[in-house]
């Protein structure tokens, strides 16, 4: 990122990501409280770089093992939404808020709104 090189930074993203789930069982107490986020934040990497379809591969692997990870939440309802299927993104944004108690797409919903 620093050399401004966004396909090779997400590149390393990946090989770190992978590297941490290489040795999550012996080393979750560190690697717990980010690997999720993590993940995340490769997806908005590659929407970055106009990647939807790999960003919306990225947020549904995150989703799978943090099913309420708000990054990820977000970062998938958002490309359910440029494509078009509010319904799924609609769908997806209510269950996390009945579940954890927050809209997380309340910001897109001001958007939308105008």
């Amino acid at each position: 990122m620093i050399s401004g090189n966004l396909p090779e930074a997400i590149d390393y993203y990946e090989q770190a990501f992978t590297a941490m789930g290489e040795v999550y069982t012996t080393q979750s107490a560190v690697i717990q409280p980010w690997y999720a986020d993590m993940g995340a934040v490769i997806g908005e990497k590659h929407l970055l770089l106009d990647q939807a379809e790999d960003a919306e591969a990225w947020f549904r692997h995150v989703l799978s093992f943090a099913p309420f990870n708000l990054r990820a939440t977000q970062g998938l309802a958002g490309v359910l939404l440029t494509r078009g299927d509010t319904d799924e993104a609609d769908r997806l944004c209510t269950i996390f808020e009945q579940r954890i108690g927050v809209d997380p797409c309340a910001a897109r919903a001001q958007e939308r709104q105008g």
